[in-house]
């Protein structure tokens, strides 16, 4: 192989590596961009008809790159489920920490739940 062609392959491996982690990268909770997370929180609660109310957002020293959340959302049973069906399929890894729902007497639905984001 010629001196050049070497180069530029060496050249493609390195711009795909670099795209290749950028992709990763996004995959990452970013403890500096907390309140991107909790806008997407609140608009995939929009999607599914459910309003959240953020009660809490922790950012643990001891663990980089982690977010803990915790908030209520009111809306239909269905919706409830359909966003915990969401959120367990977001692309990050995310722990249930905690998980409560209960009914009121007029049929509607409130949730309360804990997120770890890793």
């Amino acid at each position: 192989m010629k001196i050049e062609t070497i180069r530029e392959h060496i050249s493609n491996v390195i711009k795909e590596t670099n795209q290749k982690h950028e992709i990763l990268k996004s995959y990452v909770v970013d403890q500096n961009r907390v309140d991107e997370l909790v806008t997407y929180l609140e608009a995939i609660g929009d999607n599914v008809g459910i309003a959240i109310e953020i009660k809490n957002v922790e950012i643990p020293i001891a663990k980089p790159n982690t977010v803990l959340v915790a908030f209520d959302g009111v809306g239909t049973f269905g919706s409830l489920m359909n966003l915990v069906w969401i959120i367990e399929n977001l692309p990050y890894n995310v722990d249930i920490n905690s998980f409560a729902i209960s009914s009121d007497s007029i049929g509607g639905w409130k949730m309360n739940i804990k997120l770890e984001f890793i």
